[in-house]
């Protein structure tokens, strides 16, 4: 039985209720999608609860790492160029723990995603900083880094003529790029829009979904024929599932209003002593000295709501029950986990860095008490140091 195209899971006809189920009379198409994969481009199919259902096993994360490893094994016995994509609003978990025991000596390119969420005027010397250090934790290092959207068809088309001209050279003799990086960052758009680049009609797309988790095995697609006539394939790989971010704990619904996926419009408020903003039902700040500017970089459609802090409880209680916020089911709210506070020293500017999520930026001097779920990773750093313009202020 052949797999399926979108995903890479191998199709079976006699288990509707398994994974790679297709109808009996689909097995003459010619282009086979599993009824997930089918469900999930035609009708917007909700398939997070998957992951609720992986979280909730004993040793669900701990298999699924293992599987990931399993499908990458082979790698460093390969002559491939690795592409490593990563968030840029995810920088701290986009690099694959212990992948540099798995790609071996092969060149590793890395690829930001999502620099079209940014305004206009950010640093990106900072970001390649960060990534360096990174990079260098994980014992890992690129003399190739390169800032795209995904979704947008002339980066995409820029990279690729760099990556034919690079694979094409005399003596670099590798056949296989493979595409790698944490669920949802972007590695099956990425490849979707190669192949609509190289004008590859007659290659199926790759299911993509903003769900982490949506491809599930290898999937290895024909691209052309490098300098020693050698025929080319770019593989798409299962996405590396980071507990250290909220999406794999969330619906699609959630997920829809978290994750950033326009121009994202900062929105700057000055908040007093003893006053408290909640970013929709996700997290609070809290203001222990005269006067903040505290200034928002994340989804467009997350709610913010300013406050006092002793009305801080009965607000909160207020905001779960009102259409514009979030609205976190009780397994959602177990899975993210226990809410806890992480005191801040502001002396200038500081930048907290909310995994997949955005960031918050801080201007004045005191303290700061930051209310968040456990499962959500949080920095400090100043990858965005420099004033913005475009910020609207309430």
């Amino acid at each position: 039985m052949p797999r399926c195209l979108g995903c890479g899971l191998e199709l079976q006809s006699f288990y509707p209720d398994k994974e790679g189920y297709i109808p009996p009379s689909s097995e003459t198409n010619k282009e086979l999608y599993c009824m997930r994969c089918y469900k999930i481009k035609h009708h917007n199919y909700d398939y997070s609860k998957e992951n609720l259902n992986l979280l909730n096993q004993k040793d669900g994360i701990a298999l699924n790492h293992h599987e990931y490893y399993n499908a990458i094994q082979n790698i460093k016995n390969e002559k491939a160029l690795v592409l490593l994509i990563v968030d840029a609003l995810d920088l701290y978990n986009g690099i694959i723990p212990n992948l540099s025991k798995h790609i071996g000596d092969n060149p590793l390119w890395v690829l930001i995603n999502k620099i079209d969420l940014f305004p206009k005027d950010y640093t990106k010397n900072n970001i390649l900083n960060i990534l360096k250090n990174e990079l260098k934790k994980n014992n890992l290092s690129s003399d190739n880094v390169s800032f795209i959207s995904s979704i947008n068809e002339s980066d995409v088309k820029k990279f690729l003529e760099k990556m034919i001209k690079t694979i094409n050279k005399k003596g670099f003799n590798k056949s296989l790029v493979y595409v790698l990086g944490s669920t949802s960052v972007g590695k099956s758009t990425f490849i979707n829009n190669i192949l609509n680049v190289l004008d590859l009609k007659h290659s199926s797309k790759l299911t993509t979904s903003i769900v982490p988790n949506t491809t599930k095995r290898l999937v290895k697609i024909p691209i052309g024929k490098n300098f020693e006539g050698s025929l080319c394939y770019i593989v798409d790989t299962p996405g590396f599932l980071s507990t250290d971010t909220l999406l794999p704990y969330l619906s699609l619904s959630t997920i829809k209003k978290i994750v950033p996926r326009l121009y994202i419009k900062p929105k700057t408020y000055q908040l007093k002593e003893n006053q408290t903003l909640f970013l929709d039902n996700l997290l609070s700040i809290d203001c222990y000295t005269e006067l903040l500017s505290v200034s928002f970089y994340c989804s467009n459609e997350l709610y913010i709501h300013r406050t006092k802090i002793e009305k801080k409880e009965r607000i909160k209680e207020y905001l779960k029950s009102i259409k514009e916020t979030i609205s976190l089911s009780f397994e959602e709210e177990k899975l993210i986990g226990n809410i806890h506070q992480l005191k801040y020293n502001v002396n200038g500017n500081l930048d907290i860095i909310l995994s997949g999520i955005g960031f918050i930026h801080l201007k004045g001097v005191g303290e700061v008490e930051l209310s968040v779920p456990v499962n959500l990773r949080v920095e400090t750093d100043e990858i965005w140091k420099d004033k913005w313009r475009n910020e609207v202020t309430f």
